[in-house]
């Protein structure tokens, strides 16, 4: 089992409104026993399907996940189960590890 760690990117100064709507506005982290992995999202929505689609959350847990995410710009997913030989199909880039 692993927890996510999804959080709100914060928003480019000076950027032309029509660069706003391309850029990258929130990541997901994904922790595991030794590694970590981590992939953006332009928006909410697809944000969401991956959280229920790939990640398994409930649409109980989602919905105080994004309540969260909205309040206080992050919020934690326990118990979460991507297996890290599929993690690269999902979109989720293995990330260095430091101990």
């Amino acid at each position: 089992m692993g927890m996510l760690r999804v959080f709100r990117l914060p928003a480019k100064e000076n950027a032309a409104p029509e660069k706003i709507a391309r850029e990258k506005n929130y990541q997901v982290n994904y922790f595991t026993g030794g590694s970590s992995y981590a992939r953006t999202f332009e928006d909410e929505e697809s944000l969401a399907e991956f959280l229920l689609t790939i990640a398994g959350v409930d649409q109980g847990r989602l919905e105080r996940a994004l309540a969260e995410l909205r309040r206080s710009g992050n919020t934690n997913i326990p118990g979460v189960e991507i297996p890290e030989r599929e993690a690269g199909a999902y979109g989720l880039e293995e990330m260095p590890t430091s101990y």
